[in-house]
């Protein structure tokens, strides 16, 4: 986590003008780096950097709360909904603070 925060502080100074190329490997290579680390909580699977396959699971989850009523599947569908919505609100502060803070934004998520 450290090597992702450091790789995006830096980009924090770099000027709008650099190459989209240079900004977007190191950034996937370090998300690579996150994804191979943060792959559950507890026994269930999860991805960090994508929703998708999370908001999938999240519907498996529900469909099979109300089918079967176990405790599995409420610890799974409350896990994923809440990963969801925080991937959401995320998303969405990261929108406000790039329309504030223009590529000087990136500092936020390497804080």
């Amino acid at each position: 986590m450290l090597v992702q925060a450091v790789v995006l502080a830096a980009f924090g100074f770099a000027p709008a003008s650099i190459p989209h190329t240079l900004v977007t490997v190191p950034i996937s290579f370090v998300a690579g780096i996150q994804i191979g680390l943060f792959r559950s909580i507890g026994d269930l699977v999860y991805v960090p950097l994508a929703t998708t396959g999370n908001i999938m699971r999240l519907v498996e989850f529900g469909y099979s709360r109300f089918a079967e009523q176990d405790d599995t599947s409420r610890t799974g569908f409350r896990t994923y909904g809440l990963l969801t919505l925080f991937f959401a609100l995320g998303a969405l502060f990261g929108a406000y603070a790039t329309r504030e803070m223009g590529v000087r934004a990136i500092w936020v998520p390497a804080a």
